[in-house]
Parts: C-alpha cells; sequence; structure tokens
C-alpha cells in the first residue's frame, strides 16, 4: 500500500496486479499455495468448450434443455434483431475505453436462459461474442425491473443489464 501511496493518479491508472507478482507479494507459505491452487482451478473451468458446439462450421451457443435454448422461425429472429438493438444502445452507455474493447467483437449467438426464482418471469440471454482471432467473450443480459423501494423512494426506471465475462487466451 506504501507504494501505491506515493504514485500519482494516473501511474496507478495504469497499474496492474497480474496473479504471479500477487502471490510473490504474500508472506505466508500456506496463503500463497491456497492461492495457487484457486487460480488453477479457476483456469481449468474455462467455461467456453461446456457452453458452445461448432455446427456448420460455427460456434453456436450450446442449447441446455430447460434451462439454455435458442428461439426458432420468426419468434427467433425477432429476439435475435432486438437484443441486437439493445446491445448497440448498451454500447453507446460505454466509456470510450470499454467501448474501443467491446467494439473488437462481435455477436454470434443469441440464446435464451432460465433463471432463478428470484427472476421468474424477468427476460435473460446469454450473448456469445467473438473476436476475429476467435476470442470468446459472453455476455448475459437481464431485465431488470422496477425497485419494490420505488413506492418508498424515487421513481426508477425499468432497463436491461449486461453482465460479460471472457474466456480468453491467457
Amino acid at each position: 500500500m506504501q507504494t501505491y501511496a506515493n504514485m500519482g493518479v494516473l501511474e496507478i491508472w495504469h497499474e496492474r496486479i497480474d496473479s504471479e507478482s500477487l502471490i510473490q507479494s504474500m508472506q505466508s507459505g500456506k496463503w500463497k499455495k491456497i492461492t495457487q491452487k484457486q487460480i488453477a482451478r479457476v483456469v481449468l473451468e474455462d467455461d467456453f468448450p461446456k457452453l458452445t458446439s461448432v455446427e456448420n462450421g460455427k460456434v453456436l451457443i450450446k442449447d441446455m434443455p430447460l434451462l439454455i435454448f435458442h428461439r426458432s422461425g420468426l419468434e427467433g429472429a425477432e429476439h435475435n434483431k432486438v437484443v441486437q438493438e439493445g446491445f448497440r444502445r448498451y454500447r453507446d452507455t460505454l466509456t470510450d475505453d470499454l467501448r474501443k474493447l467491446v467494439d473488437h467483437y462481435s455477436i454470434k449467438d443469441v440464446a435464451m436462459k432460465v433463471v432463478g426464482v428470484g427472476s421468474v418471469g424477468t427476460y435473460y440471454a446469454i450473448l456469445l461474442m467473438m473476436t476475429s482471432d476467435n476470442d470468446p467473450l459472453f455476455l448475459q443480459i437481464k431485465e431488470a425491473r422496477t425497485s419494490v423501494l420505488e413506492p418508498h423512494a424515487s421513481k426508477s426506471d425499468s432497463h436491461t443489464m449486461v453482465r460479460g465475462w471472457s474466456q480468453g487466451k491467457s
């Protein structure tokens, strides 16, 4: 912390902590081993092969009936169009640096996802996006409903939240 206390704002902004330097900074051998095991477990749990399949040379989100599925026909085409428009609007809200990152990716597939009881009746989807180098990025899209606190506080707008995770090359 002392090192960071002596750094300027831009130095801190550009500073990155990778797993190796984090492990090296640990005093306890026990915590070093625990952290190394956790990192190894996360690296082995690559979701990309589990969530995707290749059909006719195209990488697609794998259907897992009752949990993850594709809408078909006209309904599916309309759904994909709505998702792409929603993503375009979401992209416009990003900061310049995040927009630049996202612009390296293009949408390859969209699938519906069934979620837990706390979210029953809400819209939830998964986007598979990839770069030209086949680096994948999954985005989760979830409808946000009006807050239960709204009657007691100020009005909120229903909107869609987007969260992503990458299974890129390390």
